[in-house]
């Protein structure tokens, strides 16, 4: 009989699963319930901890949730065969992520997630697909840029950071007044509202999910009415959209994207794409935990095969 896989959902979270704010989030319950539940079918058994749970002497974690009889109780000494890391980048846990990296298999692997949550080294390696971007640390940095510039609109966002939270479009003058208290990127401004051809008339974000090197899924994301920010979490709305419809230039560049990061295995990604007035992709970001909100019946689906998809990913990998 074939033994269960062990397979440890990481995450920043208090030692109180019920005082955690990264597990107060519905559809994180609902995505790690469905992983639970489901993984027993294919012999994978889903743990839950916080990073310091990790001991570091032992090669273990000293305490772990799991989920037994729609509550979560603790179990104790876990030694997982894989990591799968849903911990917001933060310089604060890169340390103890890569102690725990150096002893476990770890989904993402530790610096993939460094490449990707830090929006100017993705840049770096990505800057043929991406508008033009700088970093910039303060006033007179960001005011040169732009008054060397012919544009007159332009993004600004943290260099770190998620949900577009603190994405800004802003012109010269509107420059002036910025505050910089952070590391940003300042970013060639890509009209979006002429839509995708076929596909949505209007401001949007195309977001693709890779698993293991391949195109697992994509949908669109599209903004509100008087709204550039088409992510869900900014009140966007999404259309889920089948592989085959997905526009053939953006299928070229995820293709070349996953051979750029053919260095590393075992990645489950989703690389963010807008297109321009001729219809030309634009990477946008790439997100080292694509999450996903559930909504209509559609999205529903999405989701049901996303989690069944993620299963099917951890029983198939190679532990060696």
């Amino acid at each position: 009989m074939r033994n269960f896989k062990k397979i440890l959902i990481l995450y920043p979270g208090l030692s109180d699963i019920n005082d955690s704010k990264t597990l107060n989030d519905k559809n994180l319950e609902l995505f790690m319930k469905k992983l639970f539940i489901n993984g027993e079918k294919e012999k994978i058994k889903f743990y839950r901890a916080p990073t310091y749970w990790f001991n570091l002497n032992e090669k273990c974690f000293d305490k772990s949730w799991i989920l037994k009889n729609d509550k979560w109780v603790i179990v104790n000494k876990i030694i997982p065969d894989i990591i799968f890391d849903r911990c917001p980048y933060s310089l604060e846990l890169i340390s103890a992520k890569n102690k725990i990296a150096s002893i476990f298999k770890f989904v993402n692997n530790p610096i993939f997630d460094e490449i990707a949550s830090n929006k100017f080294i993705t840049y770096s390696l990505l800057k043929k697909w991406m508008p033009k971007s700088y970093l910039i640390y303060n006033r007179d940095e960001l005011n040169k840029k732009i008054c060397n510039s012919k544009d007159s609109q332009f993004i600004i966002k943290p260099n770190i950071g998620q949900k577009r939270i603190g994405v800004k479009i802003i012109s010269k003058k509107e420059a002036r007044n910025i505050k910089i208290n952070e590391p940003m990127l300042l970013q060639e401004f890509i009209d979006s509202h002429y839509g995708i051809s076929n596909i949505v008339k209007n401001i949007h974000d195309l977001r693709v999910i890779i698993f293991n090197k391949k195109i697992f899924g994509s949908y669109v994301r599209v903004a509100q009415k008087g709204s550039f920010l088409a992510n869900i979490a900014q009140g966007g709305n999404r259309i889920i959209i089948k592989k085959k419809d997905i526009p053939k230039n953006v299928s070229t560049i995820v293709k070349k994207v996953i051979k750029e990061m053919n260095c590393f295995d075992n990645l489950i990604y989703s690389i963010d794409f807008i297109l321009s007035k001729k219809q030309k992709p634009y990477i946008l970001e790439i997100n080292s935990r694509p999450g996903f909100a559930i909504g209509d019946k559609n999205s529903k689906i999405f989701f049901d095969n996303y989690c069944k998809e993620i299963i099917k990913y951890f029983s198939e990998m190679n532990l060696k």
